[in-house]
């Protein structure tokens, strides 16, 4: 009987393997970290301009095609006020704000990029969280503003800015995208709300296309290819189909650590702001199963941009984190 136990013995501990090591997280790689006065937390990039919102900083313009080797000072113009968004249109750029003490967008002059120029505002806006820029043509500026979603017209510029039409759409709104027919709204804890495009012919009620909640707090939103990419608080990100752009529904989602609050894609690729989890890239080759593809941890990631080679972090202790797309 004992021998019999002792098989049994023997065989229990054969057959007991060494439990898989875990699977180590792929890491984006670090080119250059490029320090800022300010807290930089919005980006726009366009060609090899880096624009940032640089908290109190203001505005910060930034020569990118020295990389991967460096990155060059164009100039900055110091608000001292907290900057929170940027985009740019032609020769001009412009600036959102999110303080107590100054809200609603400036516009500066910069055909001469080392010499902005203040030329006008309008701060009858509430705070100014995004900007956007309509892709087709035009003389409009959207804006996220809380618990209103602005149109300013441009037409007036290089002399004055002027409001041409506001919604006031489910939720607080804080990050808005556009394309030539619709724009899309993260609107917190209400979700996405789509509207149609510009100013449209229609009473305010029919002015809102489609709705859709989400699990958390969208805080972003991104799209491409008929699916709406949402930076969702602590929900992560969230996958949305708008191929019947009335009808959205939730394809799929992932939890991501930090809280999501700005998204970025291309190709199969989606780049999420996770605060003080950093930077995380999405892979969604398969719509339906999104998986984390590498991380980069930052002390507060507020949003991200991105180009052909590289990833480009605004963090609020570290300035410009620029990271290479390829992981390892």
């Amino acid at each position: 009987m004992k021998f019999f136990f002792l098989l049994i013995f023997l065989f229990f501990i054969i057959s007991c393997k060494k439990p898989p090591e875990p699977q180590k997280e792929k890491e984006f790689k670090l080119i250059l970290e490029y320090p800022l006065k300010g807290y930089a937390q919005g980006l726009f990039l366009k060609d090899s301009l880096l624009f940032v919102a640089d908290g109190q900083g203001g505005l910060v313009i930034l020569n990118i095609s020295y990389l991967p080797d460096s990155i060059k000072f164009i100039s900055q113009k110091e608000t001292g006020y907290n900057a929170r968004s940027v985009c740019v249109k032609d020769s001009f750029a412009f600036l959102g704000f999110d303080d107590i003490n100054r809200k609603g967008i400036w516009a500066y002059d910069i055909r001469d990029l080392k010499n902005p120029v203040f030329i006008t505002s309008d701060e009858g806006l509430a705070y100014a969280y995004d900007l956007s820029i309509p892709p087709q043509d035009t003389h409009y500026l959207y804006v996220a503003s809380g618990y209103w979603y602005y149109i300013e017209d441009l037409s007036g510029l290089p002399f004055y800015l002027s409001f041409a039409k506001r919604y006031h759409p489910p939720g607080k709104v804080r990050g808005i995208f556009s394309d030539e027919d619709y724009v899309y709204l993260a609107c917190e804890q209400m979700g996405v709300v789509i509207f149609l495009s510009l100013i449209p012919d229609v009473p305010d009620s029919e002015a809102i296309v489609s709705w859709i909640d989400t699990p958390n707090n969208a805080r972003d939103l991104f799209v491409k290819n008929n699916k709406i990419f949402v930076a969702d608080g602590y929900g992560g990100l969230v996958i949305i189909d708008i191929t019947d752009i009335k009808n959205p529904f939730i394809v799929s989602k992932i939890s991501l650590p930090g809280y999501s609050q700005k998204v970025k894609v291309s190709e199969n690729m989606v780049y999420v702001a996770c605060g003080s989890a950093g930077i995380f890239g999405v892979d969604v080759k398969e719509i339906n199963k999104p998986e984390i593809y590498a991380v980069y941890k930052t002390s507060y990631a507020y949003d991200v941009e991105i180009n052909e080679d590289y990833i480009f972090v605004a963090d609020r202790d570290k300035g410009i984190i620029v990271l290479s797309k390829e992981a390892e």
